[in-house]
């Protein structure tokens, strides 16, 4: 731990959960704390709290020492989190009680210079944890090594009196130690139960929520003797101030209507404001609603916000195989009702792992692996994505341009008009002409795809509903016949949707000639369809023929008026 945790002033909102966390080691000081889950989203500010309790406990009293340890990548075997952890908690204890800032940042991290400083410091317990430590790890007892390890800081209570409030964040990486793959060891980080249970040495657990719920509760029983703390996002008031705050140090000036628009798409996410900010303030210093946008939108395209994102749905996705389907699942997720997520709709299998394109095997690992990150919300009987607007915008980028190949200007534009929508700022327009594509494979549910792509064109348009509702009946029986057909099942048609001034456009296109001929068929010879379009035309392309759909709302509107 060190002392680069924000400033007072750049850490707002939180007051009550540092006087509880705080509480934790005033207790620790009696024997009668409770160790505690502090469960959070991605970036909501588990690790900045933390910083902020162990700076507070380390200048606020002399009682009771605060370790703060973070699992470091660079931590990749049982040994080495077992020295690393031992040696970091000596150095700490060591800087506590001679309140040498230094010494927090663990310069001395090695059995040797651990040592060494133990002794200089009289600490003669620390010398023999040391001795005991090297003892075990040369008999290559990793077990024996783990155990004792995590029981370090009860052990330095029993020999000194000196409590200890215990502060582990990314604790989920414990699990993924090597040294836990053999068959007797694979559950090793099991045994920090037992080292949370003295009341003069509470933990602290934080990490990633959904990789941690499961260790805690469904694995072990740890869960249950641990308060729960839930951090959720600041509140509206708090993130303006935040965000006011950090734009007033940049010597930015923007208009704070425009500011507070933006607000909203953060949910309060501290980290979020932050890497925004820092985006902004590239931008120039009198910054008007289309620089944020801008910013804001090159963040979750290419900047910090897509970097992250990428990375981590690489990092739990690594099969490349696997990962377009993926994409497609989470961009689903995030844009239909978790009540369309049901794992049974009355079909003996999924019927998302079919429009993947992947067997149910594969899907349900797929949703298995973005449960364990946290990135997908299992409910009872449903899943769905994460509640947060940046991921969702980024998956929204990603899907668009790597699996329809949308130019990222056209992705810009669309991702404005059906953010802001109705609202009092709207980004400047691009000149390039809105266009939509999607693929659909014939398969019963062919008919509510094109529909629910149909709907959400006609509310970033503001096409009326009574228009859209007649292009969706006349979709619906296009392909009503086509899609009952077994043999035209599994092919893909190629779908753009053109929504202009005066035309709704609808351009249908397959590589099957058969298929563009049977349906080019249907839909000239059905006065059903005529009914509701205003032209139905075929016309020779490269691979074929593709058939053209067109809706007149000029026409439409004139004969409403």
């Amino acid at each position: 731990m060190s002392f680069s945790a924000l400033s007072e002033k750049n850490f707002i909102g939180r007051k009550h959960e540092i006087e509880t966390l705080y509480g934790v080691a005033l207790d620790a000081g009696k024997g009668t704390a409770s160790s505690v889950f502090l469960s959070g989203q991605r970036g909501v500010g588990k690790t900045e709290l933390l910083k902020q309790v162990c700076r507070l406990i380390f200048l606020g009293q002399n009682g009771v020492m605060p370790f703060f340890y973070i699992m470091s990548p660079a931590i990749v075997s049982v040994q080495d989190f077992a020295l690393d952890y031992s040696c970091l908690f000596i150095s700490q204890w060591i800087a506590f009680h001679k309140k040498e800032h230094s010494l927090l940042n663990g310069t001395a991290r090695t059995p040797e210079s651990v040592r060494i400083l133990a002794e200089k410091s009289g600490a003669s317990w620390a010398v023999e944890t040391i001795e005991d430590l090297l003892r075990i790890r040369a008999s290559g007892n990793v077990l024996e090594l783990f155990l004792y390890a995590s029981k370090v800081p009860f052990r330095s209570h029993v020999k000194t009196g000196v409590p200890a409030t215990v502060i582990i964040d990314e604790f989920q990486k414990i699990r993924d130690l090597a040294g836990f793959d053999a068959e007797n060891n694979k559950n090793l980080w099991m045994l920090f139960e037992e080292a949370t249970e003295s009341g003069h040495v509470p933990h602290i657990l934080t990490g990633v929520k959904a990789a941690l719920e499961d260790m805690l509760y469904n694995k072990t029983a740890i869960g249950h003797s641990l308060d729960l703390i839930s951090l959720h996002g600041l509140g509206q008031a708090d993130s303006l101030s935040l965000i006011a705050s950090l734009i007033d140090q940049c010597q930015i000036s923007v208009e704070k209507d425009a500011i507070r628009s933006f607000a909203e798409k953060f949910d309060g996410n501290p980290a979020y404001i932050r890497n925004f900010v820092q985006a902004v303030r590239r931008s120039g210093m009198n910054l008007s609603f289309d620089d944020l946008w801008k910013a804001y939108f090159s963040a979750v395209s290419k900047g910090k916000f897509y970097t992250y994102w990428l990375s981590q749905l690489r990092m739990y996705m690594p099969q490349l195989d696997l990962r377009k389907a993926s994409l497609k699942l989470l961009y689903q997720l995030g844009n239909r009702s978790s009540s369309d997520m049901s794992p049974n709709l009355g079909n003996e299998s999924f019927p998302l792992a079919g429009a993947l394109s992947i067997s149910m095997k594969e899907f349900e690992s797929v949703v298995n692996t973005f449960q364990t990150s946290g990135i997908m919300a299992a409910n009872f009987s449903t899943f769905e994505l994460m509640d947060d607007r940046v991921l969702n915008d980024v998956l929204k980028v990603l899907y668009n341009k790597e699996v329809l190949k949308k130019p990222l200007a056209m992705i810009e534009e669309e991702l404005a008009k059906e953010t802001y929508q109705g609202h009092k700022y709207q980004p400047v327009r691009t000149s390039e002409k809105p266009l939509f594509e999607v693929t659909i494979p014939i398969s019963p549910k062919a008919e509510l795809i094109a529909v629910n792509a149909l709907e959400k064109i006609a509310g970033v348009h503001n096409i009326p509903a009574d228009i859209i509702g007649q292009i969706q009946i006349a979709v619906i029986d296009l392909l009503s016949n086509i899609t009952a057909q077994k043999k035209f099942e599994g092919i893909n048609m190629h779908w753009k949707f053109e929504p202009l001034e005066d035309t709704f456009a609808i351009e249908l296109k397959s590589a099957s000639e058969d298929f563009m001929s049977r349906i080019s068929e249907d839909a000239s010879a059905n006065d059903f369809i005529k009914r509701y379009l205003d032209e139905i035309n075929m016309e020779e392309a490269g691979s074929g023929t593709k058939l053209i759909l067109k809706k007149d709302l000029k026409k439409h509107l004139a004969s409403k008026a």
